[in-house]
């Protein structure tokens, strides 16, 4: 997966959540060609956490789900 800065952990998580685990993910992008406002940064950190929290949450029910993984 390709983006751009700040938004590559958060589209990222986004992705892992949305596609089955069995999915190999690699994100990438350049670095921000400038620095973005303090409110796009903390937003961007809330959903990159958010959808980390529910991706957990899905491997975790995948697991109960399949306990012979």
């Amino acid at each position: 997966m390709v983006s751009n800065q700040p938004y590559v952990g958060y589209q990222e998580a986004v992705i892992r959540y949305v596609l089955p685990s069995s999915f190999y993910i690699d994100a990438i992008g350049p670095r921000a060609a400038y620095i973005p406002s303090m409110e796009i940064l903390l937003d961007n950190f809330a959903k990159w956490m958010r959808y980390s929290r529910l991706n957990a949450e899905k491997l975790a029910s995948e697991n109960l789900s399949h306990p012979s993984r």
